[in-house]
């Protein structure tokens, strides 16, 4: 199969490309949490909706974006219908499919950050792949593609935000968690939270064997100096391809401390 690059867009206008400094000006119209994994398929969709989700019903005026698929369109298609039904939040944004090691343009991208900027919402942004995934060969001047490559991490540096970072809730996941935080860190990204997703059934039980979560919290905290939120736990009625909502908001309530990502990014609680 060829490589291919795809754009998904729905209804909306492109903004137009900005400055590097403008963009920074934007940063402080609405606050943005970025989602980043510590591979493919850890669960930060799942993650991302309902955090989402849970603060929504608190109270706060939250919203999921998604700008990058690494994946044809036609075999996302459950992923963008779980985004909008799932997280609440209409796909009417160009969002990017990727299939191969493909060159993003970079006023295509810059766009794309520039959108999540909303001025009365909590955006959450789920970065593609694992941090150090590679996303986008450079080309050369002849438009070959070159060995110099951008992955997650550097695309996450755009939205000069800070990150949660995700991780599937097994027995390797303290390992991946403090790597991830330390690449992340390594490239001037601001890491403020972790957390894990059981993404099959009892995924995370010789985890749990081994380490309390109070054990788990306190050696991720002192490896990484940022709280560990807890663990979304696998339930068979929360289904990226069955698109299916089911207890995830009860399942994020009853397993994530959300108290300190509040803290971390300056949010009090709304009242009335």
């Amino acid at each position: 199969m060829d490589d291919k690059i795809t754009t998904y867009k729905a209804n909306t206008d492109v903004t137009s490309y900005q400055t590097p400094t403008t963009m920074m000006d934007e940063a402080k119209q609405g606050r943005v949490v970025l989602v980043v994994g510590s591979e493919f398929g850890c669960g930060k969709t799942v993650f991302m909706c309902g955090v989402a989700g849970a603060l929504r019903e608190l109270g706060f005026r939250t919203r999921v974006f998604k700008p990058l698929i690494i994946g044809g369109r036609k075999q996302s298609e459950d992923e963008v219908s779980f985004l909008a039904t799932v997280g609440q939040t209409p796909v009417n944004y160009p969002v990017t499919f990727l299939e191969g090691p493909l060159s993003i343009k970079e006023t295509n991208w810059q766009n794309s950050v520039l959108m999540t900027r909303s001025p009365d919402q909590l955006t959450f942004v789920e970065m593609p792949g694992g941090a150090a995934s590679p996303v986008c060969f450079e080309e050369n001047s002849v438009g070959t593609m070159t060995n110099t490559w951008r992955d997650s991490a550097d695309l996450a540096n755009e939205f000069i935000q800070p990150c949660i970072v995700v991780a599937k809730h097994q027995i390797d996941a303290i390992e991946r968690l403090v790597m991830t935080c330390a690449y992340l860190q390594h490239k001037g990204l601001v890491v403020i939270a972790t957390a894990t997703v059981e993404t099959e059934p009892n995924g995370g039980a010789e985890l749990e064997k081994r380490r309390t979560r109070a054990d788990f919290s306190i050696g991720l905290n002192s490896k990484t100096g940022v709280p560990f939120l807890g663990c979304i736990k696998n339930s068979s009625s929360v289904s990226v391809p069955r698109v299916t909502q089911g207890n995830l908001i009860k399942q994020t309530e009853s397993g994530l401390d959300l108290l300190p990502l509040l803290k971390a990014i300056n949010l009090t609680m709304p009242t009335g």
